[in-house]
């Protein structure tokens, strides 16, 4: 019986794969050739890279003719096509982001290179001790000996630091002038074109980059996120961006349950007070909250706390 059923079997199988087969190759053609139209959709209506250089440098407010470099580049982000825009005018790189449809600025910012413009090379120093001397130097330091060793590579490298006329006392002076928060908080304002009642301060705070003393600032303001790094000692505005994000947040103190409030959450919580060693308003996918560290004693109490409910949504309590 065994065997003379097996052909049928098999037979069946075979017009099983035949018909699975069949009804599987018109679904895998059209859904190869829905993939490759997708890149090609609404190609006929993006403003094209030279219409997205050109929106960059009138924003900018830059000559085309002035810009030491300039390109674009067609991305896919947040859903959308965009064009990414960068150029070199003077010491400043611009980066901007562009919708590909509508033209509409997504977001940008400039940062000041500490290099002339222009130029794309390095004089070498009269002065260079060589790549010998400074493996020898290496080696010399760390207590081996050459045949001990197997060299991966000595590079010549350049970090360019902006000149502060090298005295001690000015850069002493330079160290001694702060500019503050407020102020800092005030030029990045002016400068965004924003008023202080519309806008949410996440951060400000002082810091150090490429050894100087600079401010980061950053608020909301609507549905735009701006960031500025100024230098605490000048004022300079040194480097800023927006974004535009795909929620808005509240500019009215009212909405906020306030910093008082939040704290008083967190000792109720912890069941003591103490000392905060960081606090801060921070946005987080749309949601606005309260978050920081608290020490007391040997304890630490780090927390996060819904600016407008005042629900502890993060609580972590270490002794340390």
């Amino acid at each position: 019986m065994m065997k003379k059923n097996f052909p049928k079997i098999l037979a069946g199988c075979t017009a099983m794969v035949l018909m699975t087969g069949a009804l599987l190759v018109p679904s895998m053609a059209v859904n190869a050739s829905a993939h490759q139209a997708v890149p090609h959709l609404q190609q006929a209506s993006y403003i094209g890279e030279a219409k997205a250089k050109e929106i960059a440098l009138n924003h900018a407010g830059v000559d085309a003719s002035k810009v030491s470099w300039i390109f674009a580049k067609q991305d896919y982000d947040h859903g959308r096509m965009e064009y990414d825009v960068e150029f070199l005018f003077g010491n400043k790189e611009y980066d901007y982001k562009i919708d590909a449809s509508t033209g509409t600025i997504l977001g940008f910012d400039y940062d000041i290179e500490w290099h002339m413009a222009g130029s794309d090379t390095v004089s070498q120093s009269s002065t260079d001790i060589g790549a010998e001397k400074a493996k020898s130097i290496a080696l010399k330091h760390a207590g081996l000996a050459a045949s001990d060793t197997a060299f991966i590579y000595a590079n010549l490298d350049y970090e360019i630091m902006p000149s502060l006329v090298g005295s001690e006392m000015c850069i002493r002076d330079r160290a001694n002038t702060d500019i503050g928060a407020e102020k800092a908080k005030s030029i990045a304002l002016e400068h965004a074109g924003v008023a202080a009642a519309d806008t949410v301060f996440i951060n400000v705070e002082l810091d150090y980059d490429d050894g100087m003393r600079v401010y980061d600032v950053e608020f909301f303001s609507g549905n735009k996120e701006y960031d500025y790094k100024i230098d605490a000692a000048s004022g300079a505005i040194l480097g800023f961006d927006f974004d535009v994000e795909w929620y808005t947040v509240s500019s009215k103190a009212s909405d906020y349950i306030g910093e008082a409030k939040a704290k008083q959450i967190v000792e109720q919580a912890a069941g003591t007070t103490g000392v905060y060693t960081e606090f801060k308003l921070e946005v987080d996918d749309g949601r606005v909250l309260y978050e920081g560290e608290m020490r007391s004693g040997w304890m630490e109490y780090e927390f996060e706390i819904d600016a407008v409910t005042g629900a502890i949504l993060d609580w972590d309590a270490d002794w340390d």
